[in-house]
Parts: structure tokens; sequence; C-alpha cells
């Protein structure tokens, strides 16, 4: 059984998406070799585990009992040790007869950074510190990387050009 996250105020710092014409049902394929990419590269500090995750309030209790209320989504959770509460959530899922792909990385500030708003928290989203702003560069770089890599090898199986997409991410770092 997956872990359960209820997000809650997160703040999303950058993302990254793409719609793929008829591949429904090729998210696992996607997610699967994303994590594999990921081990591979033998990127320090980081670790992959499958989550579900669930918007705020009371759907995580909701879902426990009725299917119906069930609106989490599964998702691969990259954490890396060095940047603290800094998550990076990998998605595939269908929509119609296609598969949307995408990425967030996302800060959730803990009880210091809300009461000292200047610590890490406003360091990670201000850029003043340069070796932050390197190690979290590197890190949703080597992420964005891994996940290209499996959504362009998804597009040749499907006869795609995949170098059509848009590669850059959207937000704070605006990796590509």
């Amino acid at each position: 059984m997956l872990k359960k996250v209820v997000l809650g105020d997160e703040k999303i710092l950058d993302k990254w998406s793409v719609l793929i014409d008829g591949a429904k049902g090729r998210g696992e394929d996607i997610l699967q070799k994303t994590a594999k990419y990921i081990q591979d590269s033998g990127a320090p500090d980081i670790t992959i585990e499958r989550v579900r995750v669930f918007p705020p309030g009371a759907w995580k209790f909701l879902s426990a009992f009725f299917k119906r209320f069930d609106i989490g989504r599964e998702y691969l959770r990259v954490v890396n040790k060095e940047l603290g509460k800094t998550n990076i959530y990998v998605g595939a899922v269908d929509y119609g007869e296609s598969l949307y792909v995408s990425w967030y990385l996302a800060l959730e500030p803990g009880i210091f950074d809300r009461l000292f708003p200047k610590a890490k928290f406003a360091r990670l989203t201000t850029g003043r510190d340069i070796l932050i702003e390197e190690e979290l560069n590197a890190y949703v770089t080597c992420i964005h990387h891994c996940l290209l890599k499996a959504v362009d090898e998804l597009l040749r199986e499907l006869g795609q050009d995949p170098s059509k997409i848009d590669r850059k991410s959207k937000g704070f770092l605006g990796v590509s």
C-alpha cells in the first residue's frame, strides 16, 4: 500500500508537463523508467518513493472509506536530503486517449521557516545563497533530464518527434 500524502502549505516553485497523444495506459512505463534513470544517475542524497497525493482537507479520511472520494493520484516523490522539505512529484496520468506527464517542485515550509521567513525557505525562493541554489538547480535538472529521457523513449516508440516538445520548465528555475 502506498504512503498517503496530503498537501498543505507547499509552494510550487517550478513545474513541467507534456500531453502525449495516443499514450493512454503508458503512465507506469514512464514512472518506472524515470525512477530507474534517477537511480542510475548516482545523484547524491536523493531518495525515491511512490506516494498517493491528496489535496488539503478531509479527502484522505473520506477516501479511506468511500471509493468515490478517492481523488488522490499516484506520484513518484523524489527527495533531496540536503534541501530538506523540497520534494519533486513526478506524475503520469491518462487524460482521454493521451497521457499527461508532469513534475512539480514543491517546497513545504517547516515550523522554523514559518517563524523565521528569512531562513532556508526564503533563501530557496530568493536565490540569495549560491550553494543552496546550486544544489537545487543540479537536483531539479537531474530529475528533469531523467523524466525527459523516459518521455523521449515513449515518443519514439509511438512514432512521434521528441524535438517538438517544450523542454523548459515554468517557474523559479526554468530548467531545460
